[in-house]
């Protein structure tokens, strides 16, 4: 049997509130009435409503009031809300619509234009109410996807892993398993990266804090993207320099920034040498407790891009004007530095090249 739209009805007044019963009893809803904006929130914990009919001249807190923190709660604020009122300026009509209300019926109603300004809002909530069945099912269906790609991928970097490490083999074919290890890792990454995006919450990484030896952790991932730049004929070295080597911090989403810095520099820049450099300011300076310097002598990215590429926004139309330094990776390196309270930069290296800096 289909669910009962609920149809909640706020007014002090109990002679309004029957007539209002009255006017909707034949239409199917399921009604529930409250007498005051407590008793409502009351009703609005309990219960899925569907559409709020509210009175605005009300004691304690008044259907302006009312309205506005319903729209300012998460749980709630697709609720339509029809503000019922003998006011009829348009200064209240303003005070309604900037508290958040979604359409105003003047007293005394009129049964007709009741009905039909609760079925149209109902319209509209369920048209919000299948989007978000909609989102739910394809967010349900790429994170089995990205399951299911695990397993082949996961056969992939074990193979490849076993070529590169035989030593029987020429070093053209470990060059080879080099290779294929490397676009493998790059596309495990990439799984890895959209999985973390899920851990986003209006719009921020939820991150989880430890305490982080930064150059084991940067060694690792430079030591990984050492063999990867010297297949393409790239010196990468490092540097590191001052004291307070322990930082808080989420290491896997900030090792994931790594690997994607590392990685951007290396395939784009068509550099001959790569620095990382790794610097633990002095503790006045800025309450910085990080920065890391990636330094090529590549191609120059040109200033007016040096903000746009990091927006995942400017993503299409840097790539159809033809610059090559953007996509999905930097990107997710501000949302991953930002997240941590930080920021990354791009500035022109003398005489060419570029230096990316991140600084927590």
């Amino acid at each position: 049997m289909e669910d009962k739209n609920i149809v909640l009805i706020i007014d002090d007044e109990p002679h309004a509130q029957e007539t209002a019963t009255g006017l909707l009893h034949r239409e199917g809803y399921q009604l529930l009435s409250a007498e005051s904006g407590r008793e409502a929130l009351e009703r609005l914990r309990k219960n899925d409503v569907d559409v709020i009919l509210m009175d605005v001249m009300m004691p304690e807190m008044n259907g302006f009031e009312l309205c506005w923190y319903v729209k300012r709660q998460k749980n709630w604020q697709h609720i339509p809300i029809i503000l019922l009122t003998a006011l009829d300026t348009k200064e209240d009509l303003a005070r309604g619509l900037d508290a958040g209300a979604d359409d105003f019926l003047t007293k005394p109603i009129r049964g007709v234009e009741l009905r039909a300004r609760v079925r149209s809002m109902l319209r509209i909530k369920k048209q919000y109410d299948e989007l978000q069945d909609s989102l739910k099912l394809r967010e349900d269906l790429s994170n089995i996807l990205i399951k299911e790609m695990r397993a082949p991928l996961s056969n992939i970097l074990l193979g490849a892993d076993a070529i590169r490490k035989m030593v029987d083999f020429a070093d053209s074919i470990q060059n080879y398993g080099d290779q294929i290890y490397q676009d493998a890792y790059r596309l495990n990454g990439y799984i890895d990266d959209v999985m973390l995006m899920t851990r986003m919450k209006s719009g921020q990484l939820i991150l989880s804090y430890t305490n982080v030896n930064i150059p084991e952790m940067i060694t690792d991932v430079g030591q990984f993207y050492q063999k990867a730049a010297g297949l393409k004929g790239i010196e990468l070295t490092f540097d590191f320099n001052g004291q307070g080597q322990i930082v808080s911090m989420d290491k896997i989403l900030f090792r994931r920034m790594m690997d994607n810095l590392l990685f951007h520099v290396i395939e784009h820049s068509h550099a001959r040498q790569i620095q990382l450099v790794i610097e633990f300011p002095e503790s006045d300076e800025d309450d910085l407790s990080l920065r890391i310097r990636l330094i090529d002598d590549g191609e120059t990215i040109p200033p007016e891009y040096h903000y746009r590429i990091f927006e995942i926004s400017q993503i299409p139309s840097l790539k159809n004007m033809g610059v090559a330094q953007v996509g999905f990776g930097l990107a997710f390196c501000k949302t991953v530095v930002k997240a941590h309270g930080g920021t990354i930069s791009l500035f022109q290296n003398a005489p060419s090249g570029s230096i990316f800096t991140v600084e927590i």
